[in-house]
């Protein structure tokens, strides 16, 4: 069975699939785009080759899966992100816990927001959970020679309209929330190569806004990143 390597080009131009121990077989690399959506996956034929070697990926800025075919015998899966090196290391960190949370396939999980504004938006559908940096603060994790590594927040709102008093989701709620958890704490991002390690911080288990009324259940990502220092980096 072969096995396959997945590296982003970091220009925008796409990704490079390598595919070692092949046995000189004819193989086919296929990717299918993470975007929450639920039920089958759209896999395509991103190139292919014979033997071992590299396989060019053209693909747009995102997360993907992809996965190595030579013959009949399937390779091992892999994850990856593709970028074009102009984003700011914390939007890099929000794709990475959006298309994180977006694999979880549950409820709330359908519909991830990246927002800059937390709480009720008139643009948003319920459920759902939204990513914010409103009231967030950086924080100074370390310094290095030459690096410092900066702790950047991610909220992550999971938000549910409700009638007050009512029960049935809470199960539901509370299982997501633990799946967030233990998706991000002392974890390092897919695809950031900045990453070093997160930790979750734990917000309220359970709020209700008064202006929904919207159930809300909330922690925070912090994403800490080691990241170069200096005027034109």
């Amino acid at each position: 069975m072969a096995t396959l390597t997945v590296t982003d080009t970091g220009d925008g131009s796409g990704a490079t699939a390598t595919v070692a121990a092949s046995s000189g077989g004819a193989n086919g690399v296929y990717y299918a785009a993470v975007d929450g959506s639920l039920g089958a996956v759209t896999w395509s034929l991103g190139g292919s080759r014979v033997g071992d070697g590299a396989v060019p990926l053209a693909l747009p800025k995102g997360y993907y899966w992809a996965y190595c075919l030579t013959g009949t015998a399937a390779s091992n899966l892999v994850y990856f992100q593709v970028t074009d090196g102009a984003d700011a290391v914390i939007t890099c960190c929000f794709n990475a816990v959006k298309a994180t949370i977006q694999l979880l396939n549950q409820p709330f999980s359908v519909r991830v927001y990246d927002s800059q504004f937390a709480g009720n938006q008139p643009a948003i559908e319920y459920p759902c959970t939204v990513l914010t940096s409103e009231d967030g603060q950086d924080s100074d994790e370390a310094a290095l020679n030459g690096r410092d590594d900066l702790g950047h927040p991610v909220r992550v709102q999971i938000m549910v309209h409700c009638v007050k008093f009512d029960n049935s989701i809470k199960d539901t709620l509370r299982a997501y929330r633990q799946a967030v958890f233990r998706a991000f704490h002392n974890q390092r991002l897919s695809g950031v190569t900045e990453s070093v390690r997160n930790r979750v911080e734990l917000g309220g288990i359970a709020m209700i806004r008064g202006d929904a009324p919207l159930a809300n259940s909330e922690l925070t990502v912090r994403c800490v990143t080691r990241e170069v220092r200096g005027l034109g980096q």
